[in-house]
């Protein structure tokens, strides 16, 4: 991940971005499932650097950016 440096630190490049521009970012996992039934996602390792990424954000940073700002963006539609 671009945001975490070789120890999997947070880069204060990218701190300063996500501060500066927090209603910008969203992570995603899309899983996509083929009519056979294989799936195809992210690996363990990605989704475990998200949890990196984000347990090295301020609280409320890390809650706009892992899922408050998808779902501003991504508003649920009520089913019929």
């Amino acid at each position: 991940m671009f945001a975490l440096d070789e120890n999997l630190t947070l880069k204060p490049a990218w701190l300063a971005l996500f501060r500066e521009f927090p209603d910008r970012f969203v992570l995603g996992s899309d899983m996509m499932q083929s009519a056979a039934g294989v799936q195809n996602g992210p690996d363990a390792e990605s989704l475990g650097n998200f949890r990196l990424l984000l347990d090295q954000l301020p609280a409320p940073l890390a809650a706009a950016i892992g899922y408050r700002n998808a779902e501003r963006l991504y508003p649920r539609v009520p089913r019929p």
